[in-house]
């Protein structure tokens, strides 16, 4: 079923406010609003878990609400995303469960894209390639500095 004009101009006036769909062309764009799915969330819900050990199954993009993400690797490493971010980018683009549990913190509604049209958006838009990439190289970076930073505790207190 064809999604109504009506729905796909509104999606695509929010994308176009938020990066990195503001640097995309309205093909691609075109591409995410006529295939995203609206979801819903009430407050308290887990959206992604990756303690279940499946693969990110869906790229969700916020539409409205709040999402806390908490970093499993690192305990008290949370954040809150809203409106036009999405998750979980570096998940998705590693194909691994990923290290972080995202909550709604409110009621949140999410567009949605199967993990296929992700990997489609990504192979057909510059802009969402280079997007998801330094997503992963985000997470990467932390790993890092957690690891240093663990690595330097061990060797003061081996002093």
């Amino acid at each position: 079923m064809a999604t109504p004009a009506l729905i796909v101009e509104s999606t695509l006036r929010f994308l176009r406010e938020h990066v990195p769909f503001s640097a995309m062309v309205r093909k691609d764009l075109e591409f995410i609003a006529e295939r995203a799915h609206l979801a819903y969330f009430p407050v308290g819900t887990t959206i992604v878990d990756p303690a279940d050990g499946t693969l990110a199954k869906h790229l969700h993009i916020i539409q409205r609400g709040h999402v806390r993400v908490r970093n499993l690797a690192v305990p008290g490493d949370d954040e809150v995303r809203g409106a036009g971010e999405c998750f979980p980018v570096a998940a998705l683009a590693a194909g691994t469960p990923g290290t972080r549990r995202f909550e709604a913190t409110e009621d949140v509604f999410c567009y949605r894209l199967s993990r296929a049209e992700f990997d489609g958006l990504r192979q057909e838009s510059a802009p969402f390639a280079v997007f998801c990439t330094e997503a992963l190289a985000g997470v990467v970076q932390h790993s890092l500095r957690q690891l240093r930073k663990n690595f330097t505790q061990r060797a003061l207190e081996q002093q």
